[in-house]
């Protein structure tokens, strides 16, 4: 009985070491998850989606548009490329990514975006795939009362739970679910 305990102690002790490593690794693995994400944003920082334009998107078109609907002075050798991007419902205006040469005049047409206010055009940051989703479950936290203002500005998603709270960076889900946490009710039987 002896062998079989000493036996079944040190199994565990490697169960519980085994435990620990993962855990380290997991904690490793969000770091690095993290960084690509960060790179990968950082490639995006020059581009901008812009919804609601109908057109076919080449450098000159999109400078044209830009120009006329915002009061604006930009020309096609300010636009690096352009390139619809594909919906699934082929009754929606496409979604067209335009990418500047330069951060400044990516910055002109981002402000300027306000010009547009009566009309259904709209244009947001280009985001990678973790960030949309994450600027998507802080827009649902604020529709759910959980959270009082959302944003994206520079590819960084902003939060804050109430109106006097200095907003919060979010970077990764687990990030936003704890910042949540405490504004989440809790019910007592």
């Amino acid at each position: 009985v002896s062998i079989f305990q000493g036996a079944l102690h040190e199994t565990n002790q490697r169960i519980d070491k085994i435990e620990i490593e993962n855990s380290i690794h997991d904690v490793k693995f969000e770091e690095m998850s993290t960084r690509i994400d960060d790179l990968e944003q950082k490639m995006l920082e020059r581009n901008l989606i812009i919804s609601g334009i109908d057109i076919e998107p080449t450098p000159a078109s999109m400078a044209s548009q830009l120009n006329n609907l915002m009061n604006l002075n930009i020309s096609a050798t300010d636009i690096h490329f352009t390139t619809k991007i594909k919906t699934r419902d082929m009754n929606t205006k496409p979604r067209i990514k335009i990418s500047f040469r330069d951060s400044t005049t990516k910055e002109a047409v981002f402000n300027a975006r306000f010009a547009l206010k009566d009309q259904p055009i709209y244009i947001t940051d280009d985001l990678t795939l973790a960030r949309s989703k994450l600027a998507y479950l802080a827009r649902q936290a604020v529709k759910q009362n959980k959270a009082k203002s959302t944003w994206v500005l520079n590819g960084k998603i902003f939060i804050k739970l109430r109106d006097d709270s200095i907003p919060k960076i979010m970077n990764s889900e687990a990030a936003l679910s704890e910042y949540l946490r405490p504004n989440i009710p809790t019910h007592h039987q």
